[in-house]
């Protein structure tokens, strides 16, 4: 994960928002990104997709 970050320039000091379907895989990347490597503005989109996506007025990119 820290090779990816680093190859898209991603500092520990950047905010990060994670989210997948409905916050499971967010929390596990939360968990890494926060807790093991230490990029402390990390937190969780607690309604993820399953409230993003069924939202009629929320933006979405295909």
């Amino acid at each position: 994960m820290q090779t990816v970050l680093a190859e898209h320039h991603i500092a520990p000091e950047a905010e990060i928002v994670s989210y997948c379907t409905i916050g499971n895989r967010a929390a596990q990347a939360w968990f890494a990104l926060h807790q093991l490597l230490g990029y402390r503005s990390t937190t969780i989109y607690y309604g993820s997709w399953a409230e993003w996506g069924t939202t009629v007025d929320t933006p979405v990119e295909t």
